[in-house]
């Protein structure tokens, strides 16, 4: 690991001077009768992160000088969410919410100023590098384990693809580490797959979204250290994809 600043594709290390972000939490107070103050839930959610960064870029000529600040304003005003990198292993997702620069007074076009500020809608920041869980379960229970080496809770993709023969007709994972278990009643065509995805709460099979059919929850989370995970099904194969994350 190391300190490198990065916006999408682009190092800039060498311009940012100053760096700071701010992480507030949705408290959503509530005024209860005959009670002091206000009440608070339990576990206050995280809002957006901001981060804030005020640099300079310096050229060895007028266009030098002018292509390194083209090429940090390609990265700024690029359309939709991408990544920015403190550390060169985590990063946060995040896209420009406001833009500003200004020539070095006296430096003959050689030098600029400029403060960017980007808004994360999710204010953790993740692993560069995934992680992920190969299974392969014959039809009988399988226990096994998934390990969050971050300090924030990751809602991992689970994917279950009936490869072994025949169809999957029977279906249910468990986090026994929560007890939360997702179950699913439909039929999984053989040389197709059942998609999982937590973190958006949807299930698709073979491409086709269907919450019809599922019992339990789609929420399912694996919190910080292993988690013991039990499947029970038709055989098939399990692949498990997460990133860890952090609260920063």
């Amino acid at each position: 690991m190391t300190v490198q600043i990065k916006l999408g594709d682009l190092v800039i290390s060498d311009y940012v001077q100053a760096f700071g972000t701010r992480l507030p939490s949705r408290l959503n107070p509530q005024e209860v009768a005959r009670r002091h103050g206000v009440y608070l839930c339990d576990i206050p959610l995280l809002a957006g992160n901001t981060i804030r960064m005020q640099g300079a870029i310096l050229g060895t000529s007028e266009s030098d000088a002018r292509a390194k600040l083209a090429a940090l304003a390609e990265q700024v005003h690029l359309n939709g969410m991408q990544k920015f990198y403190y550390w060169s292993d985590r990063f946060w997702v995040g896209t420009k919410s406001d833009w500003n620069y200004e020539p070095v007074e006296g430096a003959a076009g050689l030098a600029y100023r400029f403060a960017l500020e980007l808004l994360c809608p999710d204010p953790y920041m993740y692993a560069d590098t995934s992680d992920h869980d190969d299974q392969s379960p014959d039809g009988s229970d399988l226990t096994f384990s998934l390990t969050n080496s971050g300090t924030g809770d990751v809602y991992p993709r689970v994917t279950f693809t009936a490869d072994k023969g025949a169809a999957i007709t029977a279906l249910s994972l468990k986090n026994n580490t929560t007890g939360k278990t997702f179950t699913y009643l439909g039929t999984v065509a053989m040389g197709t797959a059942l998609l999982l995805d937590p973190m958006t709460e949807s299930v698709y099979n073979n491409g086709v979204e269907d919450l019809t059919n599922v019992q339990g929850t789609v929420h399912l989370w694996t919190p910080t250290g292993v988690n013991s995970i039990t499947y029970v099904g038709s055989a098939c194969t399990i692949l498990t994809e997460w990133r860890a994350r952090w609260p920063m």
